[in-house]
């Protein structure tokens, strides 16, 4: 990831109000935004474009947040995923650990949490870039 590349989120959640709330609050601090109402749309766009961070409610129809995360690498390796609920049991805590979950926030999370861990999840991605970058230099010796 380049230092000057704005971070791209991807909000998933079925709640409209939620997905356009954050959508505003992140492009405000200058994120590109995408934004989904489930899990099955997210996988969709993480195929089609590239995604830094996800955003994802785990209770939603069709395809839940877990189901996301444990897919979503698979289709985008580096992507880093924010789990929120407002339903947490230790089951789906551990679930989203198993699956590499970067955070796991319950709602209503403010936006100071979130923003901390999409913050924190830039830092991961910046250390797996520098870690392929040297694999790379070194793979060309």
């Amino acid at each position: 990831m380049e230092l000057t590349k704005k971070l791209s989120i991807l909000i998933i959640d079925d709640d409209k109000e939620i997905r356009e709330s954050f959508q505003r609050i992140l492009e405000r601090q200058e994120y590109k935004v995408s934004i989904a109402a489930d899990g099955d749309e997210g996988l969709t766009l993480c195929k089609e474009i590239d995604i830094d961070v996800a955003l994802t409610d785990i209770a939603m129809p069709n395809m839940d947040g877990l189901e996301f995360l444990r897919l979503v690498h698979h289709y985008s390796p580096k992507t880093e995923v924010i789990m929120m609920t407002g339903q947490s049991t230790v089951e789906r805590c551990v679930k989203a650990i198993e699956y590499g979950a970067a955070a796991y926030l319950i709602k209503p999370a403010s936006i100071i949490d979130i923003l901390n861990c999409i913050s924190e999840a830039a830092k991961k991605l910046k250390a797996k870039d520098a870690m392929l970058e040297k694999a790379i230099h070194h793979s060309k010796k």
